[in-house]
């Protein structure tokens, strides 16, 4: 037994050394911020001057520094984990295809975003309830909303990518949004997660699809006007006429008010004899996400491989060490 605890302790040291290796700077600093936050939260009266309270971003405090620093405190031990094992998601798969500069502009612009909608639930249910708890107890931090901001950037880029089959159907891409919103709702109601985590979460959600629909920049224009991507395909299909019929007049006033921009069709041929061709141009963003999704299991393939190859030499006594799940993306 314990032969078989040391050779999967080397293992995984492996895998994370593998991982810290691997990631650009960008990375490597934020990873190193969220672990000094980790040890700084145990100050209280730090953390009261680095988390965002509702009541400390108005004058006379206006503690606006905390838009900034807040995404870097955790609390508990297990949310640097898995904040650790996110980012190193981010870097496999997002870095890669946007580059350092965009990856530093949407981790600002969410973060950003999640204080923001976040400060404005909770002044909203103050002034619904008269309850000054909502002002002064709440303490909005960690990389929670980021989490949630980055299954949107990955439905985006690979949205028919299957998890895993169930009885009652497939679980793709697609469907990951949802399913952290309510499974938060849920362990919320179950006094397992803080009120903070469902509000953080829905609001990385909304803010990462509001960059990425409307203000991204691409060589091919600004934002992502696949209809694969309008808010109401975050829902189930049977819902989704129903939700435009709420969503597309704020839409409307959305575009008029000058908040959005109409998506550019100038670009767009007016005329083609190969009509894929002209599907192609008119939407790149599909055209991107099928190039992605064409190397990706190439990758893929490659990176399991090298770990097939390190198990196959490090299997001397007819035991496999157990298979760590985030071989899938470390060691690149």
């Amino acid at each position: 037994m314990s032969t078989i605890i040391n050779r999967n302790a080397s293992y995984f040291k492996q895998q994370i050394g593998a991982l810290l290796q691997n990631v650009s700077n960008v990375i490597t600093v934020i990873l190193s911020l969220t672990l000094v936050g980790y040890f700084l939260s145990f100050s209280e009266e730090t953390l009261k001057n680095l988390v965002v309270i509702p009541a400390n971003l108005a004058p006379p405090s206006f503690c606006i520094w905390t838009c900034i620093t807040f995404c870097f405190i955790e609390i508990h031990w297990f949310e640097v984990v898995v904040d650790f094992i996110s980012l190193g998601l981010c870097a496999k798969l997002l870095e890669p295809l946007w580059g350092r500069k965009e990856m530093m502009k949407f981790f600002a612009v969410i973060n950003l975003g999640v204080a923001f909608f976040s400060m404005f639930y909770y002044l909203l249910l103050y002034a619904l309830s008269r309850n000054s708890a909502y002002l002064f107890d709440i303490k909005i931090h960690g990389l929670a909303g980021f989490i949630a901001s980055l299954s949107v950037a990955i439905r985006q880029i690979l949205p028919d990518h299957l998890i895993f089959k169930t009885k009652w159907g497939f679980i793709t891409n697609r469907n990951v949004p949802l399913i952290i919103v309510i499974s938060s709702i849920i362990l919320w109601s179950l006094n397992i997660f803080d009120g903070t985590n469902p509000v953080m979460l829905c609001s990385g959600t909304l803010s990462s699809w509001i960059y990425l629909r409307f203000y991204q920049k691409h060589s091919h224009g600004r934002g992502d006007s696949s209809e694969n991507f309008a808010f109401a395909s975050f829902f189930p299909s049977f819902m989704q006429k129903y939700l435009n019929v709420i969503f597309n007049p704020v839409y409307i006033c959305c575009l008029k008010s000058g908040i959005i921009n109409k998506p550019d069709t100038s670009k767009l041929p007016t005329t083609s004899s190969n009509s894929s061709q002209l599907m192609a141009v008119a939407d790149p963003h599909d055209v991107e996400r099928r190039r992605y999704w064409a190397q990706y299991p190439c990758c893929l393939n490659a990176t399991l491989s090298r770990h097939i190859m390190f198990l196959n030499e490090f299997n001397c006594g007819g035991e496999n060490p157990v298979l760590s799940w985030t071989a899938v993306f470390i060691a690149n």
